[in-house]
């Protein structure tokens, strides 16, 4: 916010091999529902495309995420689920 020098929103796309993953989109919460965090991922897009080679761009989101309907309306698809497991080393108490 150039008021305040508050960040009002951000996000970082990592490009490997012409692949360009989103990582940490974030909009605080006084600057939701103002079309930046669309704005943020469409000209971060543009930038990795033109700057790092990004040729396919990928977001990772849970199901459920609030974010999920945003994502889509900026034309990403659900193309496949991720499944992870954690085993925790029993306590030696």
């Amino acid at each position: 916010d150039p008021a305040s020098g508050a960040v009002a929103a951000s996000c970082g796309i990592v490009v490997t091999a012409g692949r360009g993953r989103y990582q940490v989109v974030d909009t605080a919460l006084a600057y939701r529902r103002r079309r930046i965090c669309s704005r943020l991922v469409v000209d971060a897009a543009q930038h990795a495309a033109e700057t790092y080679g990004a040729e396919r761009l990928v977001i990772v989101a849970d199901v459920g995420y609030h974010a999920l309907g945003l994502y889509e309306s900026l034309g990403f698809e659900r193309v496949e689920h991720v499944v992870g497991v954690c085993r925790w080393e029993r306590s030696s108490r």
